[in-house]
């Protein structure tokens, strides 16, 4: 009696491994880049934001046509270590009325991310740049009819 419930047991795990009923990464939640074959890629698009976290922050404002600053959104320096020490750079606004580009960047070695444009109330994010052992920071400038101005996190 042993010796079949024994078959039993081996014959449903048989089952399960055939069928492909074991615990693992989907491909669709598994990131398509690792290390520098992320730099200057979109970090939702790669699968790089799972497990990331907010590094630095800053407020970031936009003047009205009266001429004073308005707390427009925050600037954040994204990370994560899911594809291999990547930052990018994301901004959120809470404020209309302007519009605005963003970009990662590597001052050390003079690398940019390309511009990511925003307009309004849409959060956008830079594209991402692998950096293990060099300091990134996000970069926003935020433009109105008659002017600019432009704001970074602290380099990290």
């Amino acid at each position: 009696m042993r010796a079949i419930k024994r078959l039993a047991v081996l014959t449903s795990s048989a089952v399960l491994a055939t069928s492909g009923m074991f615990l693992s990464a989907s491909p669709a939640s598994a990131a398509s880049c690792y290390g520098s074959s992320c730099n200057n890629k979109d970090p939702q698009a790669t699968g790089c934001t799972a497990g990331a976290w907010t590094q630095a922050a800053v407020d970031v404002f936009a003047k009205t046509t009266l001429g004073k600053p308005v707390y427009a959104g925050r600037l954040e320096l994204r990370g994560t270590n899911n594809c291999g020490s990547v930052q990018w750079a994301r901004f959120t606004p809470v404020y209309g009325g302007f519009t605005y580009k963003v970009r990662a960047e590597q001052p050390e070695s003079g690398y940019n991310s390309d511009w990511q444009n925003g307009n309004e109330w849409q959060t956008a994010w830079s594209n991402q740049i692998h950096s293990p052992r060099m300091c990134v920071r996000g970069h926003i400038i935020t433009s109105t009819w008659y002017t600019t101005m432009e704001f970074y996190t602290p380099c990290l």
